[in-house]
């Protein structure tokens, strides 16, 4: 039958959030080839999918920049002692950036509302509202913020850089990743 004679390709590039990818499939219709494109579920992830933001997260971080509305604050590891680098250096209280590491690696999307959006400034991801970057050894991960999506919530259009779905951000990964440095405690609360 037709199932014989069909092609299955796993399309190379990168696993969207929920554990979606692309299998393009190539099979014989009349005496011409159709090739189609449709959604599929990788194998290699939980069902229902993963839907953390910063899966590969771990107590090797060395950098976190988080720019929101222009204004950057950028943490940095040398060795075991973490500094601000932006906006102006001073030291950081190791342990609370520690803390929200942890905070950082469960950030999850509640779901995922679009994947490849025709226009990423419709939902206020181009430019976006805010923007995380967390690096490790490992490589790294961007995270834009967008605009809020309506009505008494404050959850908020984000999209992994490199991954073209639009993600429901919850309130309190919102908190986590753009609530100011001295109200984390990572900053000191009085800069000598």
């Amino acid at each position: 039958g037709l199932g014989d004679v069909y092609k299955r390709q796993i399309w190379d590039g990168p696993v969207w959030p929920g554990g979606r990818g692309f299998v393009e499939v190539t099979a014989p219709c009349s005496s011409r080839l159709v090739m189609y494109t449709t959604w599929c579920s990788i194998s290699t992830r939980r069902p229902g999918g993963d839907l953390h933001l910063f899966p590969e997260t771990t107590i090797d971080v060395n950098r976190i920049a988080r720019t929101v509305s222009g204004e950057a604050m950028v943490l940095a590891r040398a060795g075991r002692a973490w500094r601000v680098v932006e906006p102006l250096a001073t030291r950081a209280d190791a342990e609370m950036v520690m803390a929200h590491i942890g905070e950082i690696a469960g950030v999850r999307a509640s779901n995922v509302l679009l994947d490849q959006p025709p226009d990423a400034s419709a939902f206020g991801l181009d430019p976006p509202v805010a923007r995380v970057v967390v690096s490790g050894p490992d490589g790294r991960t961007a995270l834009r913020i967008g605009d809020r999506l309506g009505g008494t919530t404050q959850d908020r259009y984000a999209m992994v850089e490199g991954i073209a779905s639009v993600v429901q951000l919850p309130e309190r990964d919102v908190l986590r990743l753009l609530a100011q440095g001295q109200a984390r405690g990572i900053l000191p609360k009085r800069i000598v």
